[in-house]
């Protein structure tokens, strides 16, 4: 696994805190699943 640093505006990890918290999931495996995503969205 590959480490990564990232900048997030304040908004975008606040809201990503909340789901996280509601999902019961870490934010690493939340931010996977949704980079996962949107590269599968991106190959169309």
């Amino acid at each position: 696994m590959k480490t990564l640093s990232l900048k997030l505006d304040d908004s975008v990890f606040e809201e990503t805190e909340k789901v996280v918290s509601e999902l019961n999931l870490a934010r690493n495996r939340y931010i996977n699943e949704a980079l996962s995503l949107y590269n599968q969205f991106n190959k169309r």
